[in-house]
């Protein structure tokens, strides 16, 4: 009785490969249930894979460590950053963290200086 009944909702619906808990839940059953029902029918099994992480440097796979998911390759993880100084205007390189962490940004020591002096860098607590 509940064999056919299975069946009969799957061929209904027309759901290829058979997502077991959906069916499972409409019917009543328990999914081991249907899952067996299914296998002995013969009929493909809807699985749940995880989503592929892809570098989006130079979108091959990348594969989890440790159960997580890194976002890119080591080796395509870019490092350094160009920027431009935003006192005397000469371009330079600094790491993405530094770049991200402020707005202004000074090719040395004495360009950020200056401009504390001129008043463009605000000095103090915010």
């Amino acid at each position: 009785m509940g064999k056919q009944r299975v069946l009969d909702f799957i061929g209904q619906h027309k759901l290829i490969p058979v997502p077991i808990g959906q069916v499972s839940t409409k019917l009543g059953y328990s999914r081991q249930y249907v899952h067996a029902i299914v296998q002995r029918a013969g009929l493909p099994v809807h699985r749940n894979i995880r989503p592929r992480h892809r570098c989006p440097y130079c979108r091959k796979e990348v594969k989890p460590r440790h159960g997580r998911p890194s976002r890119y390759h080591a080796a395509c993880k870019p490092t350094l950053t160009a920027f431009t100084c935003a006192y005397c205007g000469k371009p330079g390189e600094r790491y993405i963290s530094e770049v991200v962490r402020s707005s202004l940004h000074f090719c040395d020591n004495e360009c950020r200086l200056k401009a504390v002096r001129e008043g463009m860098v605000p000095v103090g607590p915010k």
